[in-house]
């Protein structure tokens, strides 16, 4: 078992009571943000660990959560379709970088009915764009004077967005906001973070790699799916434990993993699998799994161009390709633990049948000093595959990517 932490700090209203907690990332016991976690990743464990590993019920009971964006999941919305739209609040960082892809992902979710808060919002700041989107905007109040705090709230035009003022540490804070008009409190006066702790079954990267693969073939049944999430432990019972949780509304409790696969469908799995890679991996590791993204779609699409019969068996060999470097095990030791085919074990230990000479050739793509032990020619048409496959990695998970 694996132990995770999770942070959250009470918000609180103008008469003093509590209506919502600040989730935060903590990797121990220590009180503080760890700044060797990239954004993204962080992010990613805070969703999973609220969520899927302690649950929201657990957490925050009957109020609201917010929850820290990065650029990454602004601009690939879906990844938090699995998140219950009524019980989050998304904060945008103040480090967001705006982009076409940012406010197509902010439309996204506000059609989603997610309720959006800006954070640390200046109005020199370029958040300024995004407020006409924004439901709360908080300000860190130890950057104003007392005087422009009240001038904030004077100049306010209608009931929203509401006024959240963070870092409140004496009384006297509070009293002068609240009766200026501010709407909610955040800060040491109330109270400081609070670190808790649970215990959470690791996925085996091999396996997520694995269901990544099965994911993006459209012709694997949900038996298949099934069948390899009940082989993952953590999955089967991450997926369990969120279709009975209170968030689905189900009347009936679901005892079977297929079932629960078919009710969590196709899309949310894939996006946990990405965020489970993305929690458990920083910096050198991201970015193998970005390039074993990389082979499996150069794979595909060049099986595809040459009229061969699976493509989709050549996407799974060139995405499994990194896996024994990522997991720091012999290639065969690997494919064990998956119960690899016979078929997947002579490509990638015999060297054997076309999808073997495409990775030998997407080797070379990407290193031109590499020396093949087979014979393979680089065309165009690979050329031109490689970049759509960076291109489609890019797209797919550039929530690896570190912030």
């Amino acid at each position: 078992m694996k132990q995770f932490f999770i942070g959250r700090q009470p918000i609180l209203n103008s008469s003093g009571e509590t209506i919502a907690y600040e989730l935060l990332f903590r990797s121990s016991r220590e009180n503080a943000y760890d700044p060797t976690v990239s954004g993204d990743s962080a992010t990613s464990q805070v969703l999973i660990n609220a969520v899927e590993e302690m649950g929201l019920d657990k957490l925050v009971g009957d109020k609201l959560a917010f929850v820290n964006l990065t650029n990454r999941f602004l601009e690939q919305p879906e990844l938090l379709d699995f998140l219950p739209h009524d019980r989050v609040v998304l904060e945008i960082l103040e480090s967001v970088e705006l982009n076409e892809a940012v406010f197509s992902g902010v439309e996204a979710l506000r059609k989603s009915n997610f309720t959006l808060a800006l954070d640390d919002y200046c109005s020199s700041d370029s958040l300024v764009e995004l407020l006409p989107f924004a439901r709360y905007v908080k300000y860190d109040i130890s950057d104003y004077s007392q005087d422009e705090l009240c001038r904030i709230a004077e100049r306010r035009k209608g009931e929203y967005p509401k006024l959240l003022a963070e870092c409140v540490e004496t009384l006297e804070e509070f009293t002068v906001l609240r009766d200026a008009g501010w709407d909610y409190f955040q800060g040491y006066f109330f109270s400081r973070p609070e670190v808790l702790s649970g215990k959470s079954i690791p996925a085996n990267k091999g396996t997520l790699l694995q269901l990544l693969a099965q994911l993006n073939d459209n012709s694997v049944k949900f038996d298949d799916i099934a069948s390899i999430m009940s082989r993952e432990v953590s999955l089967g019972i991450r997926a369990l434990r969120y279709v009975n949780s209170p968030l689905t509304g189900l009347l009936q409790e679901v005892t079977s993993i297929k079932q629960a696969v078919v009710l969590l469908g196709r899309e949310t799995i894939r996006h946990w699998v990405t965020m489970l890679l993305v929690a458990d991996l920083n910096d050198k590791p991201v970015e193998l799994v970005k390039m074993a993204l990389i082979r499996g779609r150069f794979c595909q699409l060049v099986a595809r161009v040459e009229g061969l019969e699976d493509e989709n068996a050549c996407f799974t060999a060139g995405l499994l390709s990194l896996v024994d470097v990522m997991m720091n095990q012999e290639m065969e030791s690997v494919l064990d633990s998956i119960s690899a085919t016979q078929e997947l074990r002579g490509i990638l230990l015999g060297h054997k049948g076309r999808a073997s000479e495409l990775i030998e050739a997407v080797k070379i793509i990407e290193d031109v000093n590499y020396k093949s032990g087979l014979a393979v020619e680089i065309g165009d048409a690979m050329n031109d595959a490689y970049i759509e496959a960076i291109q489609w990695a890019e797209q797919t998970a550039g929530l690896m990517k570190a912030a």
